[in-house]
């Protein structure tokens, strides 16, 4: 009688509390609530990182880090997995509070046509509009599957723009609206099941005390994430991809590094790379992450395929070198059953980076300190 009474008494506040359209209970037993998504990531590489191998829907992220590390790419490219995830049937939205959406990068990362792009002229503004597309106030609306915020370093309050004029500024104003923000958002976004990603920068922190670099945004940015990624790019020569194109070396793409500072659903601390081609050449055809060579990575991780030398081997197709080796791999129709594998064995008893030589390069900064 007792669990009746409860179930009755649950169900009363559900009814009472639950916002209209919700697809979260408010109020549940734990063995009724919906098993955590993750939308898959265009990188197996990142999907290492996460742990888990995908964005985790309805929750917040943060991509951090110094500038042409990727942020805003990867960024995009996390908006994509989202649109991609539903078959289109969810819309999905970029916040550009830097004023430099860039359409026909947009369309080259493969990003849709009637993807919702929003320019506010301040955070409170950019803040109700993330309120308003996550819950429609019209019924027949269908809120967005994932929102993208470009980027909370440069974020500005009403107030600041208004005291402008008067060459005033407020200590802490870009801090106090992003509290808002992020405090707001995320049990809206959980409660509607829309996935949001931040990018943010690195800024000098002169306290003189912790790192001596800060993430902008205040506190309440990083508590409120469930994942926060660190991104850096590889400059060592040998990470550059370079190819030749009108008879000019030109550099095509570069290793973008990335560790998972906090993860609420995957282990912390991970650190992973991938290699993204940002201009179509004789390496890559196209524009984003090479699939085959984080396949190539994870799967000598895993030992889930063999190598003696320069010959790799996978359930009995054996070749010398890796672009032969993938072309027989797809030829004999192994390809997904590959990547599959990789994912299917990939779990925390493997380590935490990708290689057992780490070459951060210069753009790497340690971050372990809790100012960041």
């Amino acid at each position: 009688m007792a669990d009746k009474s409860v179930d009755k008494l649950i169900e009363e506040l559900q009814t009472k509390y639950a916002p209209e359209g919700s697809t979260i209970p408010v109020v549940s037993r734990a063995n009724n609530r919906p098993k955590q998504v993750y939308i898959p990531t265009t990188s197996p590489g990142m999907g290492f990182v996460l742990g888990t191998g995908g964005w985790s829907e309805g929750h917040l992220h943060e991509f951090f880090g110094k500038e042409h590390a990727g942020k805003t790419t990867l960024m995009m490219l996390a908006l994509k997995d989202c649109y991609e995830h539903y078959d289109g049937k969810r819309p999905i939205a970029f916040i550009d509070i830097e004023h430099r959406f860039n359409e026909e990068w947009s369309r080259l990362l493969g990003l849709p046509d009637d993807l919702i792009v929003v320019q506010p002229s301040d955070a409170e503004q950019a803040t109700d509009i993330m309120h308003t597309l996550i819950k429609p106030k019209s019924s027949a609306a269908t809120g967005v599957s994932a929102i993208g915020f470009d980027s909370i370093g440069a974020a500005m309050s009403y107030k600041e723009h208004e005291l402008v004029s008067d060459r005033e500024t407020i200590m802490g104003g870009a801090a106090h609206i992003m509290t808002r923000n992020v405090r707001t958002l995320a049990p809206l976004a959980n409660l509607y099941q829309t996935t949001v990603f931040y990018s943010n920068q690195l800024r000098a922190n002169y306290s003189q005390y912790g790192s001596p670099f800060i993430t902008p945004g205040g506190h309440a940015v990083k508590h409120m994430m469930s994942c926060r990624l660190y991104l850096w790019p590889n400059t060592s020569n040998d990470s550059k991809k370079v190819d030749k194109i009108d008879g000019q070396e030109v550099q095509v793409g570069f290793e973008m590094n990335f560790k998972a500072i906090k993860n609420t659903f995957g282990p912390p601390g991970r650190e992973g790379k991938s290699v993204f081609y940002f201009r179509p050449s004789k390496l890559f055809d196209g524009v984003g992450f090479d699939i085959e060579a984080d396949i190539q990575t994870l799967g000598l991780l895993t030992e889930v395929i063999e190598r003696k030398g320069a010959y790799y081997n996978y359930k009995g197709i054996k070749a010398q070198g890796r672009d032969p080796f993938f072309l027989q791999i797809k030829e004999s129709g192994l390809y997904d059953e590959l990547l599959a594998d990789v994912n299917a064995t990939l779990d925390s008893k493997f380590s935490t980076t990708f290689t057992e030589k780490e070459d951060k390069g210069k753009n790497y900064i340690d971050i372990s300190d809790p100012e960041v």
